[in-house]
């Protein structure tokens, strides 16, 4: 099987046909020879194969004979058959790996989906820890239509791709986005509103692990189980909801789930007035803290950080956010006009403040006026943190702006001072654990960002490459690299994610491998060069203070 392993099946052929011809009869050459040509994807000149096998020992055949031949036999469409097999082997070792595997794969082929589930349960009873990602790097088919065959029936039978993270040692908990149940787009911002509202003041309890606002919302729009949502989010409880707006009345409903055993912990419906928006917050998220911890002591308090006292300006800095995430110049532009009115409307909203101050840094990082935009971005920052010294996002931002002004001694503060805030808010973490990295405290950046990372398991590749840097500048180069490569798993087109491989691969000696991870950076951006980085961002400049030497020093 060793050709096999490497992927040259003509030469495992081969050898084990001359080994078939010194012993035509022997079982164990012939198990052999019919494996291989099965992983080959030749599963007709397989099955005779096999079929011998089961004349020659047709009372107790190895598993691998019926395992391999119930395969061949799906392959070729003679699915119940198939299932025959894997049910007569399953029945002599319920606990047989390949059994549970190949029945799941052949059940959701043959569109038996209620099956295909059940069996996939029973896989996961067996094997915990079983996730497709798994079955992909271990499996040794030739075809790669039949591996993506395989691996598609797995998913549908609603198999993990991924292994479960797992849970914190504190009850955790996973809003997902609530509905709208209206086709008014502000309405929609309005429910968005909502569900960041509650992820926000969740977040700030020392008592809770809340999952961030970035990955939550990738379920948006999507039908999703709740199980489902607790193994990729490593959660035990979720949070999900609607919200219907007519004129100033508001109805919101809610349920809290325990992902685990599929419970429902509690569900009700809010009818209010619009007015009282910002109260019924509070009360949705007491519920939820009462029925994780009975015991837990939770005194509603204006801790939301949503800064806004007027309604309207909430909506405008809720739109505003969606508009900025799409991070491009265009909607930049856009997005600050948003903030801008929402301001207008109250000019004391903290939040509103603090996203206009980005729009300014992601202008800095565009090249549009670099000095004068980060000035403003401080300054802004300065502001909302002014209005609200208790909002612990509004802190971490300014310590990023401030390490991106070279101003380190502020930046530490105010990260500190973030944290210190809001510990458990995975974009508070995130920009702290920045600004202390590059402000030189690499060692205190790394746990930050790890616990970020963690609160957001979905998190986009800028989260991976900046501790892959923190660890770089910690001189801890073997984990550089690992994170550098999850950066470019998460985002292969993400030009500083092979950068940062590039700098980590160098500074190890791995000449090859950051002559790749360079080759990749010329491939996205066939113009770049070292100076253009510099002009771009002093920060990120530190990418490349040693993956200048693997793309030849290219200046311009």
């Amino acid at each position: 099987m060793l050709y096999v392993i490497r992927g040259e099946y003509d030469q495992a052929i081969e050898q084990a046909e001359r080994a078939l011809s010194l012993d035509p009869d022997s079982i164990q050459v012939l198990i052999q020879y019919g494996s291989t040509l099965m992983h080959a994807c030749r599963p007709d000149d397989a099955i005779p194969v096999f079929e011998k096998v089961l004349r020659l020992d047709p009372v107790k055949p190895a598993s691998m004979t019926l395992s391999n031949l119930a395969s061949c036999y799906r392959m070729t469409g003679r699915y119940e058959d198939s299932t025959r097999l894997f049910k007569r082997l399953l029945g002599e070792n319920p606990k047989h790996w390949s059994g549970h595997v190949g029945l799941t794969i052949t059940y959701s082929v043959m569109g038996r989906e209620e099956e295909a589930r059940a069996q996939a349960n029973e896989l996961l009873k067996a094997d915990p820890k079983f996730f497709v990602e798994r079955y992909r790097k271990t499996a040794r088919w030739k075809d790669p239509v039949e591996m993506n065959r395989n691996l598609d029936a797995l998913r549908k039978a609603g198999l993990p791709d991924k292994p479960p993270l797992p849970l914190p040692d504190k009850p955790s908990i996973a809003v997902l986005p609530f509905v709208s149940m209206s086709d008014d787009k502000t309405q929609e911002f309005f429910a968005d509103g909502m569900t960041e509202e509650i992820i926000t003041t969740l977040s700030k309890s020392p008592y809770l692990f809340v999952i961030a606002r970035q990955s939550t919302f990738t379920y948006k729009g999507k039908p999703v189980k709740v199980k489902q949502v607790s193994e990729e989010l490593g959660v035990r409880y979720v949070l999900e909801g609607s919200v219907r707006r007519s004129g100033e009345k508001v109805r919101i409903t809610a349920q809290f789930i325990d992902a685990i055993t599929g419970y429902h912990l509690w569900a009700e419906r809010f009818d209010r007035d619009l007015r009282d928006i910002f109260a019924l917050q509070d009360e949705i998220t007491l519920k939820i803290m009462k029925s994780v911890h009975e015991k837990l002591e939770f005194k509603p308090t204006r801790t939301s950080g949503r800064g806004a006292r007027n309604v309207e300006s909430f909506l405008k800095t809720m739109e505003g956010l969606e508009v900025l995430l799409h991070a491009n110049q265009e909607d930049n532009v856009l997005a600050r006009k948003l903030f801008e009115e929402a301001i207008a409307l109250d000019p004391d909203n903290a939040t509103a403040h603090t996203h206009l101050a980005w729009t300014y840094m992601a202008d800095s990082l565009f090249g549009k006026s670099p000095k004068e935009s980060k000035r403003r971005a401080i300054e802004l920052g300065q502001k909302a943190v002014a209005l609200d010294e208790s909002e612990g996002y509004a802190h971490a931002s300014l310590g990023c702006f401030s390490a991106y002004a070279g101003q380190f001694e502020k930046a530490i503060v105010h990260a500190e001072r973030g944290i210190s805030l809001d510990p458990n808010s995975s974009g508070v973490l995130f920009n702290s654990g920045l600004a202390l990295a590059f402000s030189g405290r690499p060692e205190e950046a790394i746990p930050l960002l790890q616990k970020a990372i963690r609160l957001n398991p979905l998190a986009p590749s800028i989260y991976f490459f900046t501790l892959s840097i923190a660890y770089r500048m910690a001189n801890r180069f073997d984990e550089a690299i690992e994170q550098a490569k999850r950066a470019v798993e998460r985002n292969p087109k993400d030009l500083y994610a092979y950068l940062a491989l590039t700098a980590a691969c160098i500074l190890t000696g791995r000449e090859t491998e950051a002559r790749v991870a360079a080759a990749e950076v010329l491939k996205i951006a066939p113009a770049f060069s070292v100076s253009s980085l510099e002009a771009h961002s002093h920060i990120r400049i530190s990418l490349l203070l040693t993956a200048q030497l693997t793309l030849g020093g290219r200046r311009g």
